[in-house]
């Protein structure tokens, strides 16, 4: 079985991790871009003013990661874009989206690692009254049982009585609702074994005494 806590520290590291590589550029973060490109040679769009270059990138840029700006201008360096004139610094949108585009991978990784995290945290929201006590009083006796089997170091195997047998072929006829947790899916599947157990021996004890 899984290690809930350990497996939800471990996301949530992961996932405290990427979110603070995407954090948005600062206007600093922003300048040093700049003046790399500059200082390789790379020269600003010919209709722009330099002195109003930093603010105008600085603007483009807000909502766009320091981690995706950062790889943006080694890879601009390098000459790794298939852009018309590598020699000039991209225009202000044109840098925002190359710069998203070098993070996408990480935007895609922290969804992915959010999306683990909340299927095995997820506490189903369920309306009617009625179900939601059967799934309490079901996940109620499935810890109550599960305590049981481990005070005694084995499982619960034994056929049911045929009263209990009866109980929970009723309360498995009934509609679950929408959304169940996991650990309620797997005490359903163990009492389905456990009633088909029962109908089995019951089953094989008629054959015998015909």
């Amino acid at each position: 079985m899984t290690n809930l806590p350990a497996t939800l520290s471990t996301l949530n590291a992961q996932i405290s991790a990427i979110t603070e590589r995407l954090a948005p550029a600062q206007d600093e973060h922003v300048a040093e871009a700049i003046r790399s490109l500059l200082a390789a040679g790379l020269s600003l769009p010919g209709n722009m003013n330099p002195e109003k270059a930093p603010d105008v990138y600085a603007f483009a840029l807000s909502k766009v990661s320091a981690t995706g700006v950062r790889k943006a201008v080694a890879k601009l360096v390098r000459g790794e874009y298939d852009l018309k004139n590598r020699a000039f610094i991209p225009t202000p949108p044109e840098f925002a989206d190359i710069a998203r585009r070098e993070t996408r991978e990480l935007v895609d990784d922290l969804s992915r690692l959010k999306m683990h995290r909340e299927s095995i945290t997820f506490e189903p929201t369920i309306h009617d009254d009625e179900t939601r006590a059967r799934v309490r009083q079901l996940l109620k006796n499935f810890r109550a049982e599960t305590e049981a089997a481990k005070s005694k170091n084995a499982e619960l195997t034994e056929p049911l009585s045929d009263e209990r047998a009866e109980y929970w072929r009723s309360i498995m006829a009934l509609k679950d609702a929408d959304n169940v947790t996991e650990e309620q899916k797997q005490f359903r599947r163990r009492i389905e074994k456990r009633v088909a157990d029962t109908e089995a021996t019951a089953e094989q004890n008629d054959r015998s005494a015909a």
